[in-house]
């Protein structure tokens, strides 16, 4: 049975992501668990607390999640021999498995969509919202990709293209999912757009193009 803290989180994190951090007060918090504004403050002093934690909880779910599906969180030289060992189709599942997380996750979906909400009034949100969808995607592969290219994991060319090249139709598919898209569609697409980035950059084991 969830505690009261995490009650409070929940039901705070379904109303973010329905009508934005700033149009929820409090009182409507606590209206909608059923408690007086003074038991909510007895678990976060305001309402910023309870973001703040709401950003810290997901974040480490999401961790969570990525090292559970084998995907390494780091970048460097240990972290590209990891995707360097992975055959495309291992490289697809995790390409799924964290597509699924970010779409059919409740928690998940309501906090990116809290996120979309929030960051063009929210500096933290705004900061979170890049980190994990936009600019430190894009940082994260290019990264990998620079390091999978040293080692002669990857085709010759460049690492940053190749991030951009990536990472964009995998967060289009997600915005897609947000617009209607059906969800099995959209996984599908992810999957045979990991496999056909795989087929045009990965080396197979004598350094050949793949295919």
């Amino acid at each position: 049975m969830a505690s009261t803290r995490e009650r409070i989180l929940q039901v705070s994190l379904r109303l973010f992501a329905r009508d934005g951090f700033e149009a929820v007060s409090t009182s409507a918090i606590a209206g909608e668990l059923g408690m007086t504004k003074s038991a909510l403050y007895k678990h976060f002093p305001d309402k910023r607390a309870i973001f703040d934690s709401l950003v810290d909880e997901v974040l480490e779910q999401h961790r969570s999640t990525a090292l559970g599906s084998g995907i390494p969180l780091g970048s460097g030289t240990s972290a590209a021999r990891t995707f360097a060992a992975a055959s495309p189709e291992d490289m697809a599942a995790l390409g799924e498995a964290l597509f699924t997380h970010w779409t059919t996750d409740e928690s998940a979906v309501a906090f990116r969509r809290m996120l979309s909400i929030e960051r063009y009034r929210n500096e933290r949100a705004a900061s979170v919202y890049d980190e994990f969808f936009v600019g430190g995607q894009l940082a994260y592969h290019e990264a990998i990709f620079s390091e999978m290219i040293g080692i002669g994991a990857l085709r010759p060319g460049d690492a940053r293209q190749m991030a951009l090249d990536f990472w964009a139709p995998i967060y289009l598919l997600m915005q897609a999912v947000d617009g209607g898209m059906d969800e099995k569609d959209a996984l599908k697409r992810t999957r045979s757009h990991v496999l056909a980035f795989a087929e045009r950059h990965v080396r197979n084991k004598e350094g050949n193009r793949n295919g």
